[in-house]
């Protein structure tokens, strides 16, 4: 006589769990029993979630799409200025005297607490997010949440306001590109103005120690007799006097990126290696130059870093005085046609199918609920809670 192995059967493979079935069976028994009760609670409740839905306001978004400026230094006048500067450089040092500087973030302007309130005053957004003691906190922490900026792969940013009137919102994307102009212009026009300030100081600098050089040639020249004449005049391409201007060219900007820039921006670590790399060069020239060379180099210096600031200082003043647009909008405001808030569909959808479940697992609860024998006073509460409901739903509990 063979022995089968537990759980199988010679005759039908694996056994089935009479349990499980069983189970399965009671499950389904009591929610047929309890059918009334689901349907008619399923349809109350998904009938308040749609009245809800309905009651709820609408919202619109209106997007507009803006462009940085063609000129990339239409905020900052440095590099424009550089460029002049390159053409009044050697050629072999021009390549040298290139730098990339940033303009400023425009996603940090239009997220800023001054366009913010700029956009909440011009709304009144107080009245309409129902502000009674007008704090402008609570009213600029509103419109965060209904304001969205966002930078595209292309490089554009789309400003997208949502509001419950659709002619509002794009009025508000329109104050925000505005305030964005306004702002940027702002500061674009400070920033000129400090740079044309530091420039022209560095300047008269520039010329006191031109003035003192030439006394100091002319001084020379009365106790040596000899009378210095250089042989190509001005433009005479002395390569340490090369060095010399180009080095305080950028130690000049460097000083402008410290008042306007982080630490860690990466124009502002270039031009200190590039300042370094011209002392390694300077470092290199002997030292043992005579007293005139030294006295004429000192006086070419001065004068090329004259004429190498005089661009910058030009640029500086053009940049404070211009007053056009910061950005430039590739799309104006667009409303959408049909509110994007509250998604109705798909609220219901989840609100039926979340009540369902909690429909079916009552029912299963208060189904066994009745059939056990209550042990303690909470048990006993509990099964007549359950008696109570299967009754107004004419449950039959035997099921």
């Amino acid at each position: 006589m063979s022995v089968s192995p537990r759980g199988t059967d010679d005759a039908s493979g694996p056994r089935r769990n009479p349990f499980a079935a069983n189970a399965v069976w009671a499950a389904l028994g009591a929610l047929n029993a309890w059918r009334r009760f689901i349907f008619l609670n399923f349809l109350a409740i998904t009938a308040v979630v749609v009245v809800v839905i309905l009651l709820l306001p609408r919202w619109y978004a209106a997007t507009a799409s803006i462009l940085p400026p063609k000129d990339p230094n239409a905020l900052d006048g440095s590099e424009s200025a550089a460029s002049s500067l390159n053409g009044l450089l050697p050629g072999a040092l021009q390549r040298e005297s290139r730098n990339t500087t940033g303009a400023y973030n425009y996603l940090a302007i239009l997220h800023s607490r001054s366009a913010m309130e700029g956009v909440v005053r011009a709304f009144d957004l107080f009245r309409v997010y129902g502000i009674s003691d007008s704090s402008m906190e609570k009213a600029v922490r509103e419109l965060s949440r209904n304001v969205s900026f966002e930078e595209q792969d292309g490089g554009n940013i789309l400003v997208r306001v949502y509001d419950r009137d659709p002619r509002r919102a794009s009025a508000m994307a329109s104050s925000f590109i505005d305030r964005l102009n306004d702002i940027s212009r702002e500061l674009g026009t400070r920033e000129s103005h400090d740079k044309r300030e530091f420039i022209g100081e560095r300047i008269e600098r520039s010329r006191r120690d031109l003035r003192a050089a030439e006394d100091s040639l002319r001084d020379y020249q009365v106790r040596s007799g000899t009378m210095i004449v250089p042989s190509r005049g001005r433009s005479s391409d002395d390569p340490i006097a090369d060095l010399y201007s180009l080095k305080a060219i950028k130690e000049i900007q460097l000083a402008v990126l410290r008042r306007t820039s982080t630490e860690d921006q990466p124009s502002r670590r270039e031009i200190e290696i590039q300042i370094a790399e011209l002392d390694a060069r300077i470092g290199k020239y002997p030292g043992s130059i005579t007293a005139s060379r030294r006295l004429y180099r000192a006086i070419t210096t001065q004068e090329r870093i004259i004429d190498a600031l005089f661009p910058l200082y030009e640029q500086a003043l053009l940049d404070e005085q211009k007053n056009v647009p910061a950005i430039l909008v590739l799309d104006a405001p667009v409303t959408s046609e049909r509110a994007v808030k509250p998604r109705r569909m798909l609220i219901v959808c989840l609100a039926s199918s979340v009540t369902l479940q909690m429909l079916l697992v009552a029912a299963l609860i208060m189904h066994g609920m009745i059939r056990r024998v209550p042990v303690t006073g909470a048990e006993q509460w509990a099964r007549g809670a359950a008696a109570r409901m299967a009754r107004l739903y004419r449950v039959n509990p035997v099921l």
